[in-house]
């Protein structure tokens, strides 16, 4: 019996450790470059953004123009900006542009058939759509579709992956919009791109605005997606899990699993 319960507690502490271990890797304000705030990512290219554009709350400072037609702030490729595990996190306020696909953040490698990464598409649909490439898997592109653009209004998306649960997850507005089960090949060569889509940010352009983009290398709870989007990026509770945090919610998960027999 005893080994039994320390088992339990042992799968339910990796599973519990896998969904809230979360470190944040690059903060993008957008209040005045394309800089993240603690200065280990610098733009390699920014062309025809304007910035100190009102925000999208008083948490979040000013936020960036994007005039769908060449604006770009490009980052060179780094393996810090494509973790096996993510979420990436972005205020939107899409203005429709010209219509067709629109890309807020791309970092993607398109190798047809095979493809990595992921993208965030306001889509031609009308919703927001969260691309991704399985890597030598079947299938180029595996493609999740969200919840409807409201064109002129700040929006908060939220794209998630869990790789031990091949688990990709969409949120607007703190909301979870869709979720779906596909495996996600990091992107391994090409830039990261705010603004523009394709592998290195020459189509799909973003008409609008955008702001506070956070980068994390692991998934995070819809609790945790709603602070972000409530405190901003540089504010939101996103703690580190501490061991007597994590057997603490290990043994919770075992206590309800004994309740239901």
């Amino acid at each position: 019996m005893k080994k039994r319960i320390i088992a339990t507690l042992i799968s339910g502490l990796a599973a519990v450790s896998s969904v809230h271990a979360a470190t944040l890797i690059a903060h993008f304000p957008l209040d005045a470059d394309g800089n993240s705030a603690d200065g280990a990512f610098t733009a390699s290219t920014t062309n025809n953004v304007t910035f100190g554009t009102a925000g999208a709350n008083a948490n979040t400072g000013t936020s960036a123009t994007f005039n769908g037609t060449d604006s770009l702030i490009q980052h060179d490729w780094s393996a810090s900006l494509n973790p096996q595990n993510f979420t990436l996190s972005l205020w939107a306020k899409s203005s429709g542009g010209a219509g067709g696909f629109q890309s807020a953040v791309t970092s993607r490698h398109d190798l047809n058939p095979d493809s990595q990464g992921f993208v965030i598409y306001d889509a031609n649909d009308g919703n927001w759509q969260y691309w991704s490439g399985n890597g030598p898997l079947e299938g180029n592109w595996q493609t999740s579709i969200g919840a409807a653009v409201a064109l002129g209004e700040w929006q908060h998306i939220a794209l998630t992956y869990d790789h031990a649960t091949t688990t990709k997850s969409l949120y607007v507005n703190g909301v979870l919009s869709v979720e779906t089960v596909a495996s996600i090949e990091p992107n391994d060569t090409t830039p990261f791109n705010i603004g523009s889509g394709e592998d290195f940010g020459t189509g799909f352009r973003f008409s609008g605005e955008i702001d506070d983009i956070g980068l994390w290398d692991g998934a995070l709870t819809a609790q945790q997606i709603q602070s972000v989007m409530t405190q901003g990026v540089a504010g939101a509770a996103v703690p580190e899990p501490s061991v007597s945090g994590l057997l603490a919610l290990a043994t919770g998960a075992l206590i309800a699993r004994r309740r239901r027999k």
